[in-house]
C-alpha cells in the first residue's frame, strides 16, 4: 500500500477537501507537544469485488496478536446472511486472502490471552427469564479459523425495540468492540431500550417517514455498559452511559468505547443520521459518565473508535447522504484527539462518494493505520446493478515542516 496521494480511478472518489461538509476543519495540521502533524491518507486498496449487492463489510476490523489483519464479511439473500467469509492480510495490508468465516458480529474483540470473541449484535429471541438474554457468539484461540459456535448470556433489563428495518429486536444491541481492564474484566458498549423510554426517534429520512411514526417502538435509544468478569462468557449491566432524548433525532446509539493511556473510558455515539456525534467520558472504571459532548465539526454515524500505541485517540466514521439531499453522495472520515478526547483538531476525508456509512479502522504499525469501508453500496440499495468493491485506505500522522518568519 502506498501512502502517496491517490490516483485510482476505481472506485469513484469525488475529491477531498475541498468537499469537506460546513463546519469541518480543513486544516489537517495540529501540534502535538513539539511536533506539528499532519493527516496523510494514501491511495485506498480494493481487497474484495464481486457482483452481489447484498454485501456487509467494513463495519468490523481487528487486528489480531499474530498479526493478521481481518475483515468479516456476509452476504444477505432475503433478509438473511447466506455466505460468510473474510478477507484476511499476513503482512500488514499488502496482500489478502479469502477465508472460512462465520457470520460478521456486532461486537469483536482480542483479549490479551489470545481469546476471539464476535457476538451477534441482537439477542437470539424474548428473554430466557426476566432480564436474561441468550446470544449467538464465537469463540476461538489466536487464530480467526479457529472460532467455533457457542452461546453468550446478557443480564440487563432490556424491552424489546425497533431497529432500522422497522423489525423488533430483544436484548441490548451489543456493538462494536471490546474493552480489557488492567484486572481482567471486560467491558462492552451496547443501546436499546429500558422501560419507559418511549420518546419517538425524529425521522428526518424521507423513505422512513411515513411507515416509522406508525411503528410502535421506533424510539429514541440509550447507550450502556456491560461487565464480563468471565472472558466474554456472560455480561452484567453495569450503568447508563447516556440516555439523552434532547441529543439529536435518534438518542445516544453505536457507541464506540476505548481506555486511554492514562485509565479513563471514552465513549464516542451517534445521535441520528445528521446530527453531530457526542462523547462522554468516565474516569471510575465506567461506573460515572460525563453528560454528552458535542464533537464539534462532525455530522455523523458509526464512530469507530480505537487508542494509538502513542496514545492518540483515532476514530473512523461517516457522514450519510441526507447531507447532500440524497446526491449519491457520502464521506468517510477520520479524526484525531492527544487529550484524551477532550478535543479532536485533525478530521480529514478518508473517501467521499457512492458509499456505505459504516467504517472500521486499526493500527497495523506504530503510528500507521487503515480504514476498511464499502465505497459502492449505495449504488447496490438503489438498485444499481454496479460491482460491490470493499477498499482499504492507508493512514498516518507525519509531522509537517514549521515555517518561522524571519
Amino acid at each position: 500500500m502506498s501512502d502517496q496521494p491517490r490516483t485510482d480511478s476505481e472506485p469513484r472518489l469525488f475529491g477531498r477537501g475541498g468537499g469537506a461538509p460546513l463546519g469541518t476543519p480543513n486544516d489537517t495540521e495540529s501540534v502535538r507537544g513539539q511536533q506539528h502533524l499532519r493527516v496523510v491518507i494514501g491511495s485506498p486498496v480494493t481487497i474484495f469485488r464481486g457482483p452481489e449487492p447484498d454485501i456487509c463489510a467494513g463495519h468490523q476490523m481487528i487486528r489480531l496478536a499474530n498479526g493478521d489483519i481481518v475483515v468479516p464479511m456476509d452476504r444477505w439473500e432475503g433478509g438473511k446472511v447466506v455466505e460468510s467469509w473474510a478477507m484476511i492480510s499476513a503482512d500488514g495490508g499488502k496482500t489478502w486472502r479469502r477465508a472460512r468465516s462465520p457470520w460478521t458480529g456486532g461486537l469483536l474483540g482480542q483479549l490479551r490471552d489470545g481469546t476471539i470473541l464476535m457476538m451477534a449484535g441482537t439477542a437470539e429471541g424474548p428473554p430466557q427469564e426476566p432480564g436474561v438474554f441468550s446470544y449467538r457468539a464465537v469463540r476461538g484461540q489466536d487464530t480467526w479459523e479457529s472460532l467455533e459456535p457457542t452461546t453468550v448470556i446478557a443480564r440487563v433489563a432490556a424491552v424489546q425495540g425497533t431497529g432500522d428495518d422497522l423489525q423488533p429486536f430483544y436484548g441490548m444491541f451489543f456493538w462494536n468492540r471490546i474493552v480489557e481492564m488492567p484486572n481482567g474484566d471486560l467491558l462492552v458498549t451496547a443501546y436499546g431500550y429500558f422501560e419507559g423510554d418511549n420518546e419517538p426517534i425524529d425521522v428526518t429520512w424521507e423513505p422512513y417517514r411515513e411507515q416509522a411514526y406508525g411503528t410502535p417502538g421506533f424510539n429514541k435509544t440509550r447507550a450502556v455498559l456491560l461487565r464480563s468478569v468471565d472472558q466474554g462468557r456472560s455480561w452484567d449491566y453495569v450503568t447508563t452511559v447516556s440516555y439523552d432524548p434532547s441529543s439529536g433525532e435518534e438518542g445516544p446509539c453505536e457507541p464506540s468505547l476505548t481506555r486511554t493511556h492514562s485509565g479513563d473510558l471514552v465513549c464516542i455515539m451517534r445521535t441520528g443520521r445528521v446530527n453531530a456525534l457526542r462523547v462522554s467520558r468516565s474516569s471510575d472504571g465506567g461506573v460515572t459518565w460525563t453528560p454528552l459532548e458535542l464533537i464539534r465539526g462532525t455530522i455523523g454515524v458509526a464512530p469507530f473508535l480505537i487508542t494509538m500505541q502513542d496514545g492518540t485517540l483515532a476514530c473512523v466514521y461517516g457522514m450519510k447522504d441526507d447531507y447532500w439531499r440524497f446526491e449519491h453522495r457520502r464521506e468517510l472520515r477520520v479524526m484525531f484527539s492527544f487529550d484524551g478526547g477532550g478535543t479532536w483538531p485533525l478530521n480529514e476525508i478518508i473517501y467521499a462518494g457512492e458509499a456505505g456509512s459504516y467504517p472500521s479502522i486499526c493500527e497495523v504499525a506504530p503510528g500507521r493505520l487503515i480504514a476498511a469501508f464499502n465505497p459502492s453500496s449505495l449504488l447496490a440499495r438503489q438498485g444499481q446493478k454496479e460491482r460491490l468493491f470493499v477498499c482499504i485506505a492507508p493512514i498516518r500522522l507525519k509531522q509537517a515542516p514549521v515555517y518561522k518568519w524571519p
